[in-house]
């Protein structure tokens, strides 16, 4: 299977450290997992971008720091959530793969 171009950059890889967005990739991973089943990579990238866009609803801490990561970077909270759809489809595609 191909990977993705879509990487994450340098500044998208500080910003996911700062909000420790690896461990919550993992986390809604486990939850997302029978949805993303069977899927082919392109589909789960869709997967996580609808999540991220249209059902996440971070908690107010979560929330705080998304803002907070984006006021420090000085991007838009939308590019933290871009951080978050690329995490979350390599957390998903690790959950499909023998040794992910």
């Amino acid at each position: 299977m191909k990977d993705s171009p879509l990487r994450l950059s340098e500044l998208g890889e500080k910003t996911a450290e700062e909000l420790q967005a690896w461990d919550w990739a993992k986390r809604t991973a486990e939850l997302l997992r029978d949805r993303a089943g069977g899927k082919r990579p392109d589909q789960i990238q869709k997967l996580a971008f609808d999540f991220v866009y249209q059902e996440y609803q971070p908690d107010s801490e979560f929330d705080a720091a998304i803002s907070m990561v984006a006021y420090d970077h000085g991007i838009d909270d939308t590019e933290v959530l871009d951080v978050l759809v690329v995490v979350l489809r390599d957390a998903l595609i690790g959950l499909e793969r023998p040794d992910g």
